[in-house]
């Protein structure tokens, strides 16, 4: 049975193709915008778009079964590029919005990594740790109080792609890292965010921390690699994310030993 939504993937990359999958047996139509079409599963319905450059562009047929799906990145990695990519496309795109259009922003746990060695749930208020952090804390800000049907969705240290990394840091274990934090497989995010998608618009608006519920710093992550058990003393904070347990949404992956060993298969 077809959800009735129309989805606009904004930032197609490898979320949002795994969201694709999810919702193209069910969605009524899916439009994709991105910097370039070339790879897109349904080329008539790509758009090739560059937000926060002033061009012009439309999403086409919005209603209140109409769902926006954005993944915003830097344009490089300094501030200045934060700011393009994060706060400039994100005030563009909210002037194409209708006001009954729902908007699911993805952003991130650095908002809160400005707290220090504690639990972190969904109430906890954001909290920088640097600009870049504060970046994304503004782009929130700036999007949440100009429109009001918006979800955004904070996962931390997304994977799923192979386990080259964690192959890599195995050879050379003193470069990984002491600091605390979770985890959440790209399958996972991708299907909690379908989840959110099939449940617009019963569900309201708010914000929803993904992660696993294994906090563990990369050492930790590295001796279960490798058969160890080792003491590890790990600061940082530890991330629950409560809101999505009392979704009912279940995790096929609720650790990293579980996603790193399908990954391995």
């Amino acid at each position: 049975m077809l959800s009735g939504k129309n989805l606009y993937l904004l930032g197609y990359g490898d979320i949002l193709r795994r969201l694709y999958h999810l919702q193209k047996p069910i969605a009524n139509r899916i439009v994709t915008l991105s910097r370039n079409t070339r790879a897109h599963p349904d080329p008539e319905n790509a758009l090739a778009v560059e937000l926060g450059r002033g061009s012009d562009w439309q999403l086409s047929q919005q209603d209140e079964n109409s769902v926006v799906i954005y993944t915003p990145t830097p344009t490089d990695r300094s501030i200045a590029g934060y700011r393009q990519g994060y706060l400039k496309t994100s005030e563009e795109l909210i002037n194409k919005l209708h006001p009954d259009t729902w908007l699911m922003l993805v952003s991130s746990t650095r908002v809160y990594r400005g707290h220090q060695n504690t639990t972190i749930n969904d109430l906890s208020p954001p909290l920088a740790a640097d600009e870049y952090g504060q970046v994304l804390i503004d782009m929130e800000e700036l999007v949440t109080s100009n429109h009001q049907n918006t979800i955004i969705v904070r996962p931390s240290g997304i994977y799923g792609r192979s386990t080259s990394r964690w192959e890599r840091l195995m050879n050379t274990p003193e470069e990984s890292g002491h600091r605390l934090g979770n985890r959440i497989h790209a399958d996972d995010l991708a299907r909690f965010m379908s989840f959110l998608i099939e449940r617009i618009p019963s569900c309201k608006p708010g914000g929803y921390i993904v992660t696993d519920g294994a906090p563990a710093s990369e050492s930790e992550v590295i001796d279960y690699l490798m058969g160890l058990n080792r003491k590890h003393t790990s600061e940082g904070i530890a991330l629950h994310a409560s809101a999505l347990a009392k979704s009912g949404f279940k995790l096929d992956y609720p650790s990293y030993r579980q996603g790193l060993l399908a990954l391995k298969r």
